[in-house]
């Protein structure tokens, strides 16, 4: 493991150690259920994420799937759950995130260098990889044990951004970035990529309500200041106004409308594999409510 790798590692494991003062778990998903809290910021953008890859599996038969970089196994939980796949496992760079997917979720899980990953050539018939391949050291390598291990298909998702001035190499950091074309040269290595957007410029403000997350105004220009203010005057009546419902209603309009943005803020490659393409099926209706009314309940993670 290469030392960046493993700075990272060190990381990852102190931050899935993370608890309130109450000593709450503080999960990177929305595990505990839509503005629960006890998570990471950014809910609609995650909720929205999930939902995107649980409808793109949906469409194949499949009966084994690896969620590479699955932090505490929520994805992973929720495919089992709504898609009934039995062989569903989870990896994850921490040990502490596989220690977590196990006890929260009862998800098998390991810790896992996604350069090597412990696996079986076409081990799984599906493989995931959501917003995990913008952090690792050597994104090349990274990526041909996805594929390796992937016996019909491959389902990633990656921020959209342009590259930074600098080389940021903070632990955890975004280091690798990608556009709609970033693998298609896998075309020539016997795979079909498809590529479609997520998360429309246009529906910004309306995922931001959603979120209704008060926004630090510091530092910024007056008019700025000024917007941030009202903002965070109206985040109340945005929580009312933007229920479960009405983000169900958002997300449905995002995937409509980012196919005709230009402007977007991640991206998802279905990539399939040519010589042994998985069976299509009538897809399984991913219900978007039944994602966002989940919940578990508050983990209290023990202190040794």
């Amino acid at each position: 493991m290469d030392e960046y790798t493993l700075k990272t590692m060190h990381w990852l494991d102190d931050r899935f150690r993370e608890t309130d003062q109450s000593g709450v778990y503080f999960a990177h998903q929305p595990i505990y259920g839509f503005r629960i809290g006890h998570c990471e910021p950014q809910m609609s953008e995650r909720y929205l994420r999930t939902y995107r890859i649980l409808k793109k599996l949906a469409c194949y038969k499949v009966n084994s799937i690896l969620d590479v970089g699955g932090a505490e196994g929520y994805k992973a939980f929720l495919i089992k759950k709504f898609l009934h796949i039995q062989k569903v496992e989870s990896c994850d760079l921490s040990a502490e995130a596989a220690k977590r997917a196990e006890d929260i979720f009862k998800i098998k899980s390991c810790q896992a260098d996604m350069h090597k990953l412990p696996f079986e050539d076409k081990q799984f018939e599906a493989v995931i990889c959501s917003e995990a391949l913008e952090h690792v050291f050597d994104r090349d390598t990274s990526l041909k044990e996805l594929l390796r291990i992937a016996k019909n298909l491959v389902i990633i998702t990656v921020p959209n951004e342009k590259p930074l001035k600098g080389q940021n190499e903070d632990h955890h950091a975004h280091i690798n970035f990608f556009n709609a074309d970033s693998l298609n040269h896998l075309t020539r290595e016997g795979w079909e990529v498809h590529h479609e957007k997520i998360m429309g410029s246009w529906l910004r403000p309306i995922r931001a309500m959603v979120n209704a997350e008060k926004k630090e105004p510091s530092g910024k220009p007056l008019l700025k200041k000024i917007l941030f203010y009202l903002f965070n005057m109206f985040t109340p009546l945005f929580r009312i106004v933007f229920n479960r419902r009405m983000t169900a209603l958002a997300f449905e309009l995002d995937e409509l409308l980012s196919s005709f943005s230009s402007h977007y803020d991640a991206h998802i490659y279905c990539l399939i594999r040519k010589d042994n393409t998985p069976e299509r099926t009538f897809p399984t209706k991913i219900p978007i409510l039944g994602i966002l009314n989940f919940m578990v309940p508050l983990y209290f993670l023990k202190k040794f």
